[in-house]
């Protein structure tokens, strides 16, 4: 089974597992120790939680396990509904000169939490856009917050490296995220030529460039 996030336009899938059979009225989900274990795993899960023993089905403890079971896991439902309250904010845009591209980008130190757009584990560096204000006028206007980034790392289990630079308005909703030779916006969900992005080292480089195509826009 698996499960989409609607803002992303089904642009990943978070698969978990559920046990159906013809001695099974409904569908069980595998949710109690995680929403996602491996299928070298199922079984011995299976046998764990009740459900299989040495003669097969244990057809004493289904119905039980049945009743206890949720259709979808938690941490599913949770991003779900986390999505419904973003796309209250998804045309925010800070009050402020819109022709002013003199923006510059402050990061922070890096810490572990989930992704994004899953519940994945990732080390995420947060940067924040700032557009500077100050004129010849008024010198010491201060920086206007405008929207964030997050750099998302993560080392996966086949030996490979996950990365990923989000943008993200001011009110934190996902306008769009970049990973190697792909460039994704998300309103509207499209594919972005991504030949500029994939020529800059940095992922300050890279948010900044993907800020002012947003700006030129006018979604940032």
């Amino acid at each position: 089974m698996f499960t989409s996030l609607s803002y992303f336009n089904d642009d990943e899938t978070i698969d978990y597992h559920v046990v159906t059979g013809d001695k099974i009225q409904d569908t069980l989900a595998i949710v109690e120790k995680g929403f996602y274990i491996t299928q070298k795993r199922i079984v011995k899960y299976l046998v764990e939680a009740g459900f299989l023993n040495s003669n097969g089905y244990n057809e004493d403890n289904i119905p039980y396990l049945i009743a206890k079971s949720i259709k979808i896991p938690t941490k599913l439902v949770e991003l779900q509904n986390n999505e419904k309250e973003l796309k209250k904010h998804i045309g925010y845009k800070v009050e402020r000169d819109f022709e002013n591209r003199d923006i510059f980008i402050k990061t922070y130190a890096p810490k572990q939490t989930t992704s994004i757009k899953s519940t994945m584990m990732v080390t995420a560096t947060e940067l924040e856009i700032y557009q500077n204000t100050a004129t010849e006028e008024n010198p010491d206007s201060e920086p206007l917050l405008i929207g964030y980034g997050v750099y998302e790392y993560s080392q996966l289990l086949n030996n490979t490296t996950y990365k990923k630079t989000y943008l993200l308005n001011a009110k934190r909703v996902p306008l769009a995220s970049y990973v190697t030779y792909n460039y994704k916006t998300y309103v509207p969900f499209r594919k972005e030529e991504s030949d500029k992005l994939d020529k800059l080292k940095t992922k300050e480089e890279v948010l900044k460039a993907m800020a002012i195509n947003h700006i030129l826009r006018e979604k940032l």
